[in-house]
């Protein structure tokens, strides 16, 4: 089951699985696997989870585990520059491409073929989109919680106190009545309107054909063929 917003004019994926053709989308669009204990459902947004307290982080059998074990990877981990090649619907479906880039750090390009047909605001959005959850993903944590969260599910989203962002759940376990989780950063759901210009289509002049004119010419010898033989002549031309 599937919950994506997003809207495509076209797309052509194809792949050995439906995994792999999900992957494919899963690549530029933000979708979240979460499986409800019933259904694995996709889904752009991740479902909410319960609020965390602040006294329940840091849970251990024995005592003095850490509150939460917060780590962030260096910008060099992902590309610089990102580009996004597509079917611009503004230019007779011809291929595009639109690109993004982060500030400093070493000079790294990636770039996405993705075989769907846009309009250039909307795959330049896609694009800085990923950027942004690249960079938001750079940090990840680990908290211990009470059993009593032992609901929580890989997938949902959570708020953890004293620390800022929305946090989702990658890894869920329970090991001696402590719920460990590992998390990773969100991207801030605030859209993204980004102005982008598509360039210049090349179109072909679509003229109306004009009647062919046909004429019968009786020319003296030309050097070519029999001489002692009359020769006929036809000429053709397009008025158009």
């Amino acid at each position: 089951e599937a919950d994506a917003p997003t809207l495509l004019d076209g797309i052509a994926v194809s792949g050995d699985s439906l995994g792999g053709v999900v992957g494919t989308l899963a690549d530029l669009i933000a979708l979240q696997a979460f499986d409800d204990g019933h259904t694995l459902r996709l889904r752009e947004a991740a479902p909410a989870g319960p609020l965390l307290l602040e006294q329940d982080l840091g849970a251990s059998v024995s005592g003095g585990a850490p509150r939460i074990q917060h780590e962030r990877a260096s910008p060099d981990s992902i590309p610089h520059k990102l580009t996004l090649a597509y079917y611009d619907v503004t230019r007779d479906y011809q291929q595009g491409s639109q690109s993004v880039s982060r500030p400093g750090g070493a000079v790294r390009e990636v770039r996405s073929d993705f075989a769907a047909s846009l309009a250039p605001a909307r795959a330049k959005a896609l694009i800085a989109a990923r950027l942004t959850r690249d960079l938001a993903g750079r940090e990840s944590a680990r908290v211990t919680l009470p059993w009593r969260y032992a609901g929580l599910l890989p997938g949902q989203s959570l708020i953890v106190p004293g620390v800022a962002g929305t946090w989702m759940i990658r890894e869920a376990s329970l090991e001696g009545m402590v719920v460990r989780l590992s998390l990773k950063r969100m991207a801030s759901p605030a859209q993204l309107a980004l102005g982008a210009d598509a360039g210049r289509g090349v179109h072909e002049g679509d003229f109306v054909i004009g009647p062919t004119l046909l004429a019968l010419l009786d020319l003296p010898w030309l050097g070519t063929g029999l001489a002692s033989a009359p020769a006929v002549y036809a000429v053709a031309a397009g008025t158009g």
